[in-house]
């Protein structure tokens, strides 16, 4: 990450390293277990949840953080399946994001690759 500082037109720039480590899962405290698949993904990314026994929600973020697409998992009988679709997906462009199930109980963070 680099920082540049400008002024009276003079300007300093100042790099240091940043590591983000995204690995199969992070801050994985909920007691469920999630399945998402194809990963990496061209234009359809399914996701099913087993063990979760209340409503979640479930967001796409770039590595920014921003919210790119977000939905409502309401289990039955403990297991929710959702399909993210072409119509959702077909703007993003390749690359890494993060895929969150987030409840009352605890959040599950995957990364997820778009080819």
């Amino acid at each position: 990450m680099c920082l540049t500082i400008t002024d009276n037109g003079c300007s300093n720039t100042t790099c240091n390293p940043v590591q983000l480590n995204v690995a199969g899962g992070l801050e994985q405290l909920g007691v469920w277990s999630s399945s998402i698949y194809p990963n990496p993904f061209d234009w359809e990314l399914n996701v099913a949840v087993r063990g979760l026994n209340q409503a979640a929600g479930l967001r796409l973020r770039d590595l920014g953080g921003r919210v790119l697409v977000q939905h409502h998992i309401q289990p039955v009988s403990g297991q929710a399946k959702l399909q993210l679709t072409a119509t959702e997906l077909a703007s993003l462009p390749a690359g890494i994001y993060i895929l969150s199930v987030e409840s009352a109980k605890g959040n599950q963070h995957y990364k997820v690759v778009k080819k």
